[in-house]
């Protein structure tokens, strides 16, 4: 069964350009080229950065739901470690509800 995963790329490049907006540019043309970017791979466990439920992961999906979303593939058992995550999120909120808070000053 395919999982969610996160992947972080790294790469330190030496761009020459007139300012930080062209370096950027330049940067990411230069991907094109043979660069090879540090790559570390793990098993989603949260969302990263700017990624939200309803985005589609890079990837080869199913051929049945080829616009299946990062919240559909959780909800399929994609990402057991987000899960259990959010599991974990949801019971230490239950715990402080049951705290009270004015005999625990």
């Amino acid at each position: 069964m395919k999982k969610l995963y996160t992947a972080k790329v790294e790469i330190d490049l030496v761009v020459i350009a007139d300012d930080k907006d062209e370096a950027k540019i330049v940067a990411l043309n230069s991907f094109k080229d043979e660069c090879f970017p540090y790559i570390d791979v793990e098993e989603m466990n949260d969302l990263p950065g700017d990624w939200e439920l309803n985005c589609i992961p890079y990837g080869k999906s199913d051929q049945n739901d080829p616009d299946r979303t990062v919240e559909g593939w959780i909800n399929v058992g994609a990402a057991p470690a987000y899960q259990e995550r959010l599991e974990e999120q949801i019971k230490f909120k239950n715990k402080l509800k049951k705290i009270d808070w004015g005999e625990a000053r």
